[in-house]
């Protein structure tokens, strides 16, 4: 997955340095400069002024945690005659995986602190585009983030392509290269392990070829109170695989004591049902490896360990005692509500009804 990573980054910026050489070329978007800005919560907007002679179509869009707020945009013709950007004009194209905030597509007046404009456009994760008919000059505006939350950032651009279309394009292929992964290491620990460090942002962002000091400041990151500063010290001289293998094991030794915590528990539940003597003796085994100060249960591994253990618990209770599951196997695409997934015209073709055996250990599906 690193190498794979690195190579579609390093195809990507390939791509881009194509596109910009091409725009370049063109006489008449040579002249315009594409704006790509970060937007912070709770900062002072800016000002901008685009030079846009010529251009026939600009794309205006944000994406990140912040909200972006253009305001009073306006468009400035060559006899310094002034236009605001007309909302009716604007365009949403559709890209899949790029969210749309419908009710925020609309003009309103914004204040910043002193600074008050009397239209803007407030955006999150979204992208529009706006046909010109080539006579003004510039694109004036202030551009800012109205988010409540401190340090949440997010990005502003202004294009004459769609960045919303290479965004969801990249999105798409990196979700297929987790969908490889996740296929080449489908084990219920595996799967977990996974979900895990998607979740904390571990592989959200490229890095550049051989920087597995970034991926290992990620791990450091992540890491809880106990572990963080000497992951991070660690991070910071990461020169290999095992340096990163190391700063990951602090990673995950945080979530030991919970997962030994949640198999207590777990065998407390299956042993009113029925006595299990020997999976008592291992947990109560792995918990004294655990409290050892001078042992070795830390790291990923210990982690592993834990998880299979209390898996293994749960899977013994007496009402789990059965060889088959039936499933229904649906389509990937459903609406993410608590009750649209549930009603019959969001339906899909999808395998349906089938047959789980041996769903316990290695799982094997007949129809």
């Amino acid at each position: 997955m690193l190498a794979s990573r690195e190579t579609l980054a390093e195809q990507e910026a390939a791509a881009e340095r194509q596109a910009e050489a091409n725009r370049l070329a063109d006489p008449v978007l040579k002249a315009f400069l594409p704006l790509r800005m970060k937007v912070r919560s709770q900062a002072a907007p800016r000002k901008i002024k685009l030079r846009i002679a010529g251009v026939k179509q600009l794309y205006l869009g944000c994406a990140g945690q912040a909200d972006a707020v253009l305001g009073d945009p306006q468009f400035i013709e060559p006899d310094g005659k002034a236009a605001p950007l007309p909302l009716a004009k604007l365009r949403r194209p559709t890209h899949h995986g790029f969210l749309v905030h419908s009710d925020m597509g609309r003009w309103k007046p914004i204040i910043w602190g002193k600074q008050k404009c009397a239209t803007g456009l407030v955006m999150r994760d979204w992208e529009v585009s706006i046909e010109l008919d080539g006579q003004a000059e510039w694109l004036e505006g202030w551009v800012g983030s109205r988010s409540q939350h401190k340090d949440r950032q997010g990005e502003f651009w202004v294009q004459c392509r769609s960045l919303a279309e290479v965004k969801a394009r990249a999105a798409a292929v990196r979700e297929g290269l987790v969908d490889a992964v996740a296929a080449a290491f489908p084990s219920p620990v595996d799967s977990r392990q996974q979900r895990l460090e998607a979740s904390v942002g571990i592989w959200k962002a490229d890095w550049l070829r051989g920087d597995l000091a970034e991926l290992a400041s990620r791990y450091a990151g992540a890491c809880g109170a106990t572990q963080k500063q000497a992951a991070q010290e660690m991070a910071k001289r990461c020169k290999g695989v095992a340096d990163l293998e190391a700063v990951r094991d602090l990673f995950y030794a945080q979530y030991i004591k919970p997962r030994l915590s949640l198999a207590r528990r777990t065998l407390e539940m299956v042993e009113r049902a029925a006595p299990r003597p020997q999976l008592a003796a291992e947990l109560a085994a792995l918990e004294k490896e655990f409290a050892d100060p001078q042992g070795n249960a830390h790291g990923e591994a210990f982690y592993i360990r834990a998880c299979n253990l209390r898996r293994r618990i749960i899977l013994s209770h007496p009402a789990l005692d059965f060889p088959k599951l039936l499933i229904n196997k649906r389509s990937g695409f459903l609406p993410e509500h608590m009750c649209d997934q549930y009603l019959g015209r969001h339906s899909r073709e999808a395998p349906g009804l089938v047959v789980l055996e041996n769903w316990k250990g290695d799982p094997r599906e007949t129809v």
